[in-house]
C-alpha cells in the first residue's frame, strides 16, 4: 500500500501479490527491492551525516517537484488560454 502515495495505484511486487510460499517469501521480495540488510560491504554512516544527506536529497527533490508543476501550471494556463473566447462588448453596454 506505500505506493498508493507515489503511483496513485496499489502496485505489488509479484511476490506479495502471489503470497508467502515459504516463511521467507516477504524477506526475500524487500531483500530485492531493498538490499540484504545483513551485507558486511555496506557502507557505515553516522547519524548526522545521514542527516545531512536526507536533507540534502529531500530539499533537490523538492525543487524538481516545485519545477515540474511550475512547468505544468504554464502548460495548462497556456491550454486554458488558447480555448477562452474574449468578451466582446458593444458600445452601449
Amino acid at each position: 500500500m506505500p505506493n498508493i502515495l507515489t503511483t496513485s495505484a496499489n502496485v505489488s511486487s509479484p511476490l506479495l501479490v502471489a503470497g508467502p510460499s515459504t516463511p521467507s517469501a516477504y524477506s526475500t521480495a524487500l531483500y530485492a527491492v531493498y538490499g540484504n540488510p545483513d551485507e558486511t560491504n555496506a557502507p557505515t554512516i553516522d547519524y548526522e551525516d545521514f542527516v545531512t544527506q536526507l536533507r540534502s536529497r529531500m530539499i533537490a527533490s523538492y525543487a524538481k517537484v516545485r519545477e515540474t508543476l511550475r512547468r505544468g501550471a504554464k502548460r495548462n494556463k497556456r491550454h486554458y488560454d488558447c480555448k477562452v473566447k474574449p468578451a466582446r462588448f458593444a458600445i452601449s453596454q
